[in-house]
């Protein structure tokens, strides 16, 4: 089960293919922090990768 907030990220990472917290919260106009929950969220759930560590970590779309 998704939140209507990782439904919607899920989908910009539809479009994005890879991106990180920063550019998501940017044309999201939300803070960074706030995107990067949502997104390690949804890696947990094992719908996003997880490209490289720290501040400059991606996200990937994964295709099941």
């Amino acid at each position: 089960n998704l939140t209507d907030r990782e439904q919607h990220f899920l989908e910009l990472m539809t479009h994005h293919r890879q991106a990180s917290a920063a550019e998501l919260a940017g044309e999201e106009g939300v803070s960074r922090q706030n995107v990067n929950v949502i997104l390690k969220r949804l890696a947990t759930k094992g719908l996003l990768s997880v490209i490289g560590g720290g501040t400059h970590s991606r996200y990937g779309i994964i295709h099941i």
